[in-house]
């Protein structure tokens, strides 16, 4: 199997923002040595691009997907994009471009999958309260779990940009 890559130009069947090079140096810069395996990586950029893709009702702006002539392209990805602004800009970012920080949550992502995280767990909301190996009995409280999503901070830092200008952000408190 071998990814393609989306540069911004909306390539046919894209499937990766990045490539495996760029993942392992991104993940070597912070001291971490994926895969020797090429195709252990690139399942892993796959499930992380299924995560940055599961955000797209977050994203600013709209796809970009359009010919020159005008006519429509099949776009596999959320991203190239229209309407973006980046940075507290009041320049549009490049249409035509992938952002830097999608690039970044992407690998960091794959740095998380490295170090044991699921990107998709799926949990019965229920807290096991005893769990045994032989003849593999496994008892749930019926006490839900309050918090089943995943925080990943160091994605969500490079994904803010992305969700909204200029401090307009998406998070919000809910009073209980």
């Amino acid at each position: 199997m071998a990814i393609i890559v989306e540069d911004g130009t909306i390539v046919t069947d894209a499937d990766s923002y990045v490539t495996v090079a760029e993942a392992c140096a991104f993940a070597l810069k912070r001291g971490i040595v994926l895969s020797v395996v090429d195709a252990d990586v690139e399942v892993q950029l796959i499930l992380a691009s299924d995560y940055l893709e599961a955000q797209a009702i977050n994203y600013q702006g709209i796809k970009t997907n359009e010919e020159a002539d005008g006519t429509e392209k099949l776009q596999s990805l959320q991203w190239p994009r229209y309407g973006v602004y980046l940075d507290c800009s009041i320049d549009m970012f490049d249409q035509n471009t992938i952002p830097t920080q999608l690039k970044n949550a992407q690998m960091q992502l794959v740095v998380e999958q490295f170090n044991g995280i699921n990107l998709f767990p799926t949990e019965s909301g229920k807290f096991v309260i005893d769990e045994r190996i032989g003849p593999l009995v496994t008892k749930y409280s019926e006490k839900q779990a309050t918090e089943t999503s995943l925080q990943m901070t160091s994605v969500d830092t490079w994904l803010e940009p992305l969700f909204n200008s200029c401090g307009q952000s998406n998070l919000y408190s809910i009073r209980v």
